[in-house]
């Protein structure tokens, strides 16, 4: 392996750029701050370095630097979640490295540590087009990426590039679900299957990718078949140990544990009753009861919101005496949960609770306040770039409506 084909971002001052009449001591010592601050975990650090980065951005300097300024810039707006000036300053950053990363195919010392700063760079940029829920931009930024590490010659496929084609694979797996493009969404799933072996953390990759398989079968409406996927990838996570160096999202397991219950109630509402509804109905209390018990532990408010929208949705299934019972306990709980997302500002999960709001009115019999929240939930997401989200609530507004009931 060559070092000198590692993140060259991370090269702060070079004896070459010094050549560059625009060339600014200042910027090299700015630089060596910046990222310092940037290394530490302290919020008010990372906000000193987007200061001083601000206060230095209309400054001369030689072209190298500037592309490493605007990349400090995107790091530091990113963790302060300023998601617009991150995607801003990545985005002038990747028009600075792309032309020299243009020599195709890519043999040239100087286009190879090109095309890898424009992966480092794409890839920051599409996380900052998912948080804004850019989907589309947050994709085309990830196929930059993929075009880019499949021309890079072997040698250079090391640290940080190594097993980044996998990440994006899955990435782009998500991206394109919430874009409702599922078929591709599913070949992105196969392509990252293929490289489990590049990555620090195998089985929890191959986990993660069981659960958006999962989510795409319910989405399909194969609620069997979803449910099988939806339980192993939480065996999974539930088996994993801490592994040292490697983070993870500590909420998964119990997310996918709220999937289970989903479609284990999907399936069980086919039966309403019976040998094989009593089998669906254990396993989602099974899950949901360690669903609860995980995000009573987490500090991971959407989490919660969830897990309790699953329990509102599983009480109902199993009302005993008919589902008018707790019709209004179930109300408010979901009320709750719609004030809370409201609050957060999380579309996703407003959508989410809007969607069950809209179930319960449905099987209480009350029609129009049933189409309401439908109608509510499906009109939160006009316009965005989310419209697998709206599935569930067009699904109820089509079974309501007249055309349907003939």
């Amino acid at each position: 392996m060559d070092s000198a084909y590692e993140n060259p971002l991370h090269r702060l001052d070079h004896v070459s750029w010094q050549r560059d009449p625009l060339y600014s001591t200042d910027m090299k010592d700015t630089l060596v701050e910046v990222n310092q601050l940037l290394n530490s975990t302290s919020a008010d650090d990372h906000k000193r370095a987007y200061s001083l980065l601000e206060q230095a951005q209309d400054t001369a300097m030689a072209e190298p630097q500037r592309l490493r300024m605007l990349h400090a810039m995107g790091r530091a707006a990113m963790s302060i979640k300023t998601n617009s000036a991150a995607d801003s300053a990545l985005y002038r950053a990747i028009e600075i490295a792309l032309p020299y990363a243009s020599v195709s195919p890519l043999s040239d010392h100087v286009a190879i540590e090109a095309a890898i700063a424009c992966v480092e760079l794409a890839h920051l940029h599409a996380k900052t087009q998912h948080w804004q829920g850019h989907y589309t931009d947050a994709t085309e930024s990830l196929l930059l990426v993929l075009e880019l590490l499949r021309e890079l010659p072997p040698e250079a496929r090391i640290g940080m590039v190594q097993s980044l084609e996998l990440q994006v694979h899955k990435s782009l797996a998500d991206y394109t679900f919430m874009l409702g493009r599922y078929n591709h969404s599913m070949a992105h799933l196969v392509q990252a299957e293929t490289l489990l072996t590049t990555s620090a953390d195998p089985i929890y990759e191959k986990a993660c990718i069981l659960w958006t398989k999962a989510l795409l079968h319910q989405w399909r409406g194969e609620a069997d078949h979803a449910l099988w996927l939806a339980q192993e990838a939480s065996d999974i996570f539930a088996r994993l140990e801490p592994q040292a160096g490697v983070s993870r999202d500590a909420s998964a397991q119990a997310r996918v544990d709220v999937l289970v219950v989903e479609c284990a109630c999907d399936a069980a509402a086919y039966f309403q009753e019976g040998k094989a509804f009593r089998a669906y109905r254990s396993i989602a209390r099974d899950y949901l009861q360690e669903a609860l018990r995980l995000t009573n532990e987490a500090d991971n408010l959407p989490a919660r919101g969830l897990a309790a929208l699953a329990q509102t949705r599983f009480k109902r299934l199993t009302t005993p005496i008919g589902i008018a019972r707790g019709h209004k306990d179930r109300v408010a709980r979901i009320d709750l949960v719609i004030h809370a997302a409201e609050e957060a500002k999380d579309l996703a999960w407003m959508n989410t609770a809007y969607t069950e709001m809209g179930r319960e009115y449905e099987a209480y019999g009350d029609v129009p306040s049933a189409k309401r929240w439908y109608s509510a939930a499906r009109d939160l997401l006009d316009g965005s770039e989310m419209p697998a989200l709206s599935v569930w609530a067009n699904r109820g507004l089509h079974r309501l409506s007249p055309e349907s009931a003939g």
